[in-house]
C-alpha cells in the first residue's frame, strides 16, 4: 500500500516540476546564437556584445523618427524593467537597436533615450555594421522617402471617414482604416473569398481561406513584398499592426509551400493580396487607387458594420449597410460628398469609384433630407489631451501620447503632441522584440506592439528559472526541479522510516 503512495506522490511531484516549465507565451524560436557585433551607444562609446555579462538579454529595433510603434514598444520594456525584481534586474540586460542608422547619431539617440526616461543601451553605426545585425535577426528594413504631396495625401487618408444614417435617422462617423486585418476582410470580399480567424489579447490570427483550415502540421503565413529586397518576407508582426499604406502588398500562404512560386504582386496597384493555396495554385485581389469604394469598404469592415457593396459594368454601388437593403421601389442608398467651399453637403454625381478618398463622403437613404445631415465638424474630438492631437496611454511613469497621423512628440515631454517636421520620411521594418538566452540564443519573440508587459516578464522569468540564471531558491515563479528534488528526499525518508518499522514485525511472524 505504502509503496502505491510513493508512486502516486513521486507521480505528483513529476506533474509539478513539468508545469513548472511550462511552454512561453510569445513565439518560441529556434535559432543559432548571435555572433558578436560592436556598435556605439547614445552615450558615444563602443558597446561590445561579447562583453556583455548579464544572463538574459532583451533586444529591439526601433528608429527615432518613428510616430507610433517605436514609441509603444520602448514605453512597454520600460514597463518590464519596472515590473522586475532588483534581483531580476541584475540578470537582465535591455538593448534597443536603431533601423534609421542615417538620422540615429548617438546624440539623437541620446535625446530619445532620456524623453522615454530610459538608461539601457540605445545602439547605432554604419549601415554596412547594421545590415548583418539586421539580417541575424531576421528584421527587414526599408527606407521610404516621400514627398511631401504623397505624405500629405496619406494624412489626409488617415483622418477621413464617412458618415452613415441608418433607416431609423442616426448618423454614425466611422474612419477609414488601413490596418492589414481590415484590408485581407475587404480585399478577400473582392473575390468573394470567406476568412476565418480567431481573436485574442494579441490580435486576430487567420485560420482559413474558403475554409481551407490551418492544422497541426502548417498554418496561414504572412508575407509582406519588400520593394528593397525585391522580394517577400516574413512578416515576424500579427496582421493588425500591418500598415497598408506603407506595406502595400502582402500574401497569405500555407507555412509549408514553397515560397520562391510567389507571384510578384501587381505594384502599379495601391493595395493587393495574394492568397497561395496548399496546391500552390494563386489568386490576387487588388483595388488600383484610394477612392471611395476603398474608403467604404474599410470603414465599414474596421467596425464591423456588415454591407454589400456589389461590382457591376458600371462601377460598385451600395445594396445594403447593417442588414438594411435597398428597397429599390422606394428608396436607394444616396451617397453625399461635402463641398469645402460652401460648407455644404452635395448628392455626388459620381460612383463611388469616381470618388477621391480623402473627400468627406455620406451614405444616407435617398429619402433623407441632405441640408439636414450633419457636418463633419459636429463630430469632432473636443478633448485637448495631447494638445488635441493623440491620446494618453499607459500610467504614472509610462504615461505618453499616442499622436495622430502627421503629428509627434514635442521636443520637451511625451505628453504633448505637435506637427510632425519629418513627415516625409518614415523607415519601414518588421516590428519583434527578442529574448536571449545566457548562450546569447534567441529563445522567445514577441511580434509587433500589441504585447502586455506583464506577458512578457512571465516569458522573462520562466527562462530565468530554465535557465537557473536566479540560482536555487532565488526564483520567483512557480516551484520546479529543486522543489521537486526536496519532495522526493522527504517521501524516500518516509518510505525508508516506514520500512524500517514495519520490517521487526515482519520477523516475528517467521
Amino acid at each position: 500500500m505504502l509503496r502505491k503512495l510513493v508512486i502516486v506522490v513521486l507521480a505528483c511531484i513529476l506533474l509539478l516540476s513539468t508545469a513548472a516549465q511550462a511552454a512561453f507565451i510569445g513565439y518560441q524560436l529556434s535559432r543559432q546564437p548571435i555572433q558578436n557585433f560592436v556598435l556605439t551607444t547614445q552615450n558615444g562609446s563602443e558597446y561590445n556584445f561579447d562583453y556583455e555579462s548579464n544572463d538574459i538579454i532583451v533586444v529591439s529595433f526601433i528608429f527615432t523618427r518613428c510616430p507610433d510603434v517605436c514609441p509603444i514598444i520602448t514605453q512597454s520594456m520600460k514597463s518590464v524593467e519596472l515590473l522586475l525584481t532588483e534581483e531580476e534586474k541584475r540578470h537582465v540586460t535591455f538593448i534597443s537597436i536603431t533601423t534609421d542608422p542615417q538620422h540615429d547619431t548617438p546624440e539623437i539617440l541620446a535625446e530619445f533615450s532620456e524623453m522615454h526616461q530610459v538608461t539601457w543601451p540605445h545602439l547605432t553605426g554604419t549601415e554596412d555594421e547594421l545590415l548583418p545585425i539586421w539580417a541575424t535577426f531576421g528584421i527587414a528594413v526599408q527606407n521610404v522617402y516621400q514627398d511631401d504631396e504623397l505624405a500629405t495625401f496619406h494624412q489626409d487618408l488617415r483622418s477621413n471617414a464617412i458618415l452613415v444614417q441608418d433607416p431609423n435617422g442616426t448618423w454614425q462617423n466611422y474612419m477609414i482604416e488601413f490596418d492589414g486585418w481590415t484590408w485581407t476582410q475587404v480585399l478577400a470580399q473582392r473575390l468573394d473569398i470567406d476568412v476565418n480567424a480567431s481573436y485574442s489579447e494579441y490580435g486576430h490570427f487567420v485560420t482559413g481561406f474558403e475554409n481551407i483550415e490551418s492544422s497541426e502540421d502548417w498554418w496561414w503565413e504572412l508575407r509582406y513584398w519588400s520593394d528593397t529586397y525585391d522580394t517577400w518576407v516574413v512578416s515576424n508582426e500579427g496582421i493588425d499592426s500591418l500598415d497598408v499604406l506603407e506595406t502595400p502588398h502582402f500574401a497569405w500562404l500555407p507555412s509549408s509551400s514553397n515560397h520562391s512560386l510567389l507571384d510578384q504582386p501587381d505594384l502599379t496597384s495601391v493595395a493587393s493580396m495574394t492568397l497561395m493555396y496548399p496546391n500552390e495554385t494563386m489568386i490576387e485581389s487588388n483595388i488600383s487607387s484610394w477612392n471611395g469604394f476603398a474608403a467604404t469598404a474599410s470603414a465599414l469592415t474596421h467596425n464591423q458594420i456588415s454591407a454589400e457593396i456589389v461590382f457591376s459594368q458600371w462601377g460598385h454601388y451600395l445594396s445594403s449597410i447593417d442588414q438594411t437593403p435597398t428597397e429599390t421601389e422606394s428608396w436607394w442608398w444616396q451617397l453625399a460628398t461635402w463641398n469645402e467651399t460652401t460648407t455644404t453637403w452635395e448628392e455626388s454625381q459620381v460612383g463611388m469609384d469616381e470618388v477621391n478618398a480623402t473627400t468627406r463622403m455620406a451614405w444616407m437613404p435617398s429619402t433623407t433630407n441632405i441640408s439636414h445631415a450633419p457636418s463633419p465638424s459636429s463630430f469632432g474630438q473636443a478633448n485637448e489631451v495631447c494638445g488635441g492631437h493623440g491620446w494618453l496611454m499607459g500610467e504614472n511613469e509610462t504615461l505618453h501620447c499616442m499622436c495622430d497621423q502627421g503629428y509627434s512628440w514635442s521636443d520637451s515631454t511625451s505628453l504633448l503632441c505637435v506637427e510632425d517636421r519629418t513627415k516625409n520620411y518614415t523607415i519601414g521594418h518588421s516590428t519583434a522584440t527578442y529574448i536571449l538566452d545566457t548562450d546569447r540564443t534567441p529563445r522567445v519573440m514577441w511580434a509587433g506592439d500589441q504585447w502586455l508587459p506583464e506577458d512578457f516578464v512571465k516569458d522573462l522569468r520562466t527562462l530565468m528559472e530554465k535557465e537557473n540564471t536566479l540560482g536555487v531558491g532565488e526564483s520567483p515563479s512557480l516551484p520546479g526541479f529543486s522543489l521537486a528534488s526536496t519532495l522526493l528526499s522527504f517521501v524516500l525518508a518516509l518510505f525508508i522510516s516506514q520500512y524500517r518499522i514495519e520490517e521487526p514485525r515482519e520477523s516475528r511472524k517467521k
